[in-house]
């Protein structure tokens, strides 16, 4: 029996299948494949007299940087990389989630706070930093009442003073990251089984004990998956640097740090190096934070 020949829908369907994945596929293999491998070669080159040669040049002094000197600024980008990190991991997303619960539970005024703390998510990254830096600026309020307070003429500048911009960095990023995870986590809250709850409060349970034994391994899964890629971007950890402060009065981290390298000084080797190096480091442990998350609550299906 021979066989039929396609019918035009069938190669019409599959032409437009095709067509609508050219264009992600190109995208990928260009601006993604492409780059990254070529990052990946770039780590193993120098420079000479305008002539490209291979090296381990940049391990070394990478090696140098971070366990040589003892007073490397690399380890200072470094360690207000991590900084960082553990502000959104410990401090920033405890807190998301708390206010997360209270916000699923209907409080007094719910409506006006998800609001209040959801709008720095939306706004504009420029228009929120412009407007913290008037709040901190000389004649902004802050500063008015940093003189008021001790009773003197001129208030520190908060961004551009070693002694306080790293902090400003830190309340910046506490003020714009704790609404980062809102709608994942009251959306996850929004889906739990409403006979769920009311069982748990027939039992006598208050809101702790239902948040603790049934809002969070409920969610777990989804509060799991925003921990796993935190940790993702653990190297790559920085607070609003750019707008802020341009790295100055020691505070620069490593991703800006590679940003400054290859936006001012066209450097691209050792920033590449440093890129492998933290991307070799970091897959064994978001492997095992994946493995440990995983262990913790056994995933719930409702």
């Amino acid at each position: 029996m021979a066989k039929r020949a396609p019918s035009a829908k069938r190669i019409n369907r599959t032409l437009f299948i095709a067509g609508m994945l050219v264009i992600p596929i190109l995208n990928f293999v260009i601006f993604w494949l492409g780059v990254n491998f070529n990052s990946i070669l770039l780590a193993f080159k120098g420079i000479k007299n305008g002539t490209e040669y291979w090296t381990f040049n940049n391990f070394k002094y990478l090696y140098e940087e971070f366990f040589v000197y003892s007073d490397s600024n690399m380890r200072l980008y470094l360690k207000n990389t991590m900084l960082f990190f553990s502000m959104g991991a410990f401090i920033i997303t405890p807190i998301s989630l708390i206010l997360s619960f209270f916000l699923y539970k209907r409080i007094f005024g719910y409506k006006f706070y998800r609001v209040m703390f959801f709008l720095p998510s939306i706004m504009s990254a420029v228009v929120v930093s412009s407007l913290f830096k008037y709040l901190l600026g000389a004649s902004g309020p802050i500063a008015e009442f940093y003189k008021m307070l001790h009773g003197v003429e001129y208030a520190p500048a908060f961004l551009s003073e070693t002694e306080y911009a790293l902090n400003s960095l830190i309340v910046y990023g506490l003020w714009t990251g704790i609404a980062g995870n809102f709608i994942l986590y009251c959306g996850a809250m929004n889906r739990i089984p409403i006979e769920v709850v009311e069982s748990a409060r027939l039992e006598g349970s208050n809101c702790r004990t239902e948040l603790i034994h049934i809002v969070i391994p409920m969610i777990w899964p989804t509060f799991s998956t925003t921990l796993i890629f935190m940790v993702v971007g653990i190297f790559s950890s920085s607070g609003n640097i750019l707008l802020l402060t341009h790295g100055v009065t020691s505070t620069y981290t490593l991703s800006y740090w590679i940003f400054d390298q290859v936006k001012t000084f066209q450097s691209y080797y050792v920033p590449s190096a440093l890129g492998l190096v933290f991307t070799l480091i970091g897959f064994p442990i978001v492997l095992i934070t994946r493995h440990l998350l995983n262990k913790v609550y056994a995933d719930v299906e409702y």
